[in-house]
């Protein structure tokens, strides 16, 4: 082998593959504390499990794996009945529940670290911060790339890359066997119970295996951060579709993004950063920001969801409602015309739409996208007319405009000279059978409340 590679697997493949583990059972278990909106009863869980790990280390004397897993279950369960209690007796939200029992709950595991610390090799740091680097320091690589899948190399794994492991396959098949059932209790409680599945027994098996994923994943990132590492990939992947097969999928791929990108962003910076002097970082804090950075990145950009996403979807209506009120101009134009024909200049199309610059703008853009569709032609140097399918369009729009003030009037009582504005805005409504229905409950009376005939 060469050099670096030699190097990567001796120094980089343990942490590395135990950052990974750890992001990909807490990303995927994560997608349904985010859709319950329980993210927070994640950071409570990663928060309370530190006393029942350290219980589980007093008793034991040794960090034994499936014992401290079994105490930091029963902390984390324990945890979650506790804020269901708290909130019920107290009266108080859930936030002010959770942040009351977790508080306590991690606050008795740092007093009990604290206390026992000269007597064990718990280390607080590495329970709060973890400690992925030491994880190389454990590991003996074979001498070749094929040697790694040997049953000698997989045995000589370290612990926790091995319990990460065991709990990674623990969590796909508990969301592949009860993926219907978790569906269906995290959307709707109610229909859950009501379709046969028990929404609190759910719940419960819920919380027990995102303590499970919480407790195996702290000494990768310890139990501040694994919050991130709960609801950070979930979180994006929310952002970007409303299916939640894509969802879990899409959380997995970002979870494994966010751990080895942090990782190596971290133990790489001494070789990136301008300052000669920099050494390597957290490799756990810059998964969390990395994370972090993802989540930004997302509500921003986020195709469905994001916040351009979103500005340029208004831009896009309001540019249609624009387009809209100029061919319904037009029509009204033609129908006072002596025949049955007009043309307005453009200035007379975009003036009147606001005082800003930026409408102006957007009802120039209006004006170049009915040019464009067919439904404006021009007439002249800087006249408009509308053409045939500018015409049926147009007609449409004034007759729902008449229509809706029709039944404003009829059905709400409202003046004739007060719903001209309202009737302006519902026009541009676009729901199916909507036109229809509307007729229906108007009476298609044929004029609308100013005299005016409403098109057929």
């Amino acid at each position: 082998m060469s050099p670096g590679l030699t190097d990567f697997m001796a120094l980089d493949l343990m942490p590395l593959l135990a950052a990974a583990l750890a992001a990909l059972s807490c990303g995927i278990i994560g997608n349904y504390l985010v859709l319950k909106r329980m993210a927070m009863m994640g950071d409570a869980i990663s928060h309370s499990v530190l006393p029942g790990l350290i219980v589980a280390f007093l008793l034991l004397g040794e960090a034994t794996t499936f014992p401290m897993l079994a105490g930091a279950a029963v902390a984390g369960v324990a945890c979650a009945l506790l804020v269901g209690a708290v909130r019920r007796l107290a009266r108080l939200d859930e936030g002010s529940s959770m942040g009351v029992v977790f508080t306590i709950m991690f606050a008795l595991g740092v007093v009990l670290v604290s206390i026992n610390v000269r007597n064990s090799h718990v280390d607080a740091d590495c329970v709060l911060y973890g400690a992925i680097e030491h994880l190389s320091l454990v590991w003996e690589p074979p001498a070749t790339v094929g040697g790694l899948f040997s049953l000698e190399s997989i045995g000589g794994l370290p612990r926790q890359v091995q319990s990460l492991a065991l709990t990674l396959a623990i969590v796909l098949v508990f969301v592949g066997l009860f993926y219907k059932e978790l569906r269906i209790s995290s959307f709707d409680p109610e229909h859950s119970s009501a379709q046969g599945v028990h929404a609190g027994v759910m719940h419960v098996a819920l919380l027990l295996v995102v303590a499970l994923s919480v407790v195996a994943s702290f000494e990768a990132v310890g139990v501040i951060l694994v919050v991130a590492m709960l609801a950070c990939p979930a979180a994006m992947a929310r952002m970007m579709t409303d299916r939640l097969g894509v969802q879990i999928a899409l959380s997995a791929a970002l979870a494994l993004v966010m751990s080895t990108g942090g990782y190596f962003l971290a133990t790489r910076w001494p070789a990136v950063s301008p300052d000669p002097g920099a050494v390597e970082l957290e490799s756990s804090g810059m998964i969390a920001t990395l994370g972090g950075v993802g989540v930004l990145v997302a509500v921003l950009l986020s195709p469905r969801y994001g916040l351009a996403a979103s500005a340029l979807r208004k831009l896009r209506y309001r540019v249609r409602v624009l387009s809209e009120d100029q061919l319904a101009m037009l029509y009204r134009v033609e129908e006072s015309a002596p025949d049955g024909d007009a043309t307005l200049e453009r200035r007379h199309l975009t003036l009147g739409v606001g005082e800003g610059g930026t409408e102006r703008l957007l009802a120039r853009a209006a004006l170049r996208s009915n040019v464009r569709g067919g439904r404006l032609e021009r007439r002249g140097d800087q006249g408009f007319a509308l053409t045939e399918s500018g015409r049926e369009h147009a007609r449409s729009l004034v007759r729902v405009h008449r229509l809706w003030e029709a039944y404003l009037v009829r059905e709400l009582g409202l003046r004739p000279d007060h719903v001209h504005g309202t009737a302006m805005d519902l026009e541009h409504v676009r729901e199916h059978g909507l036109s229809s229905e509307l007729e229906r409950e108007s009476g298609d009376p044929g004029i609308d409340p100013h005299g005016k005939t409403i098109p057929r």
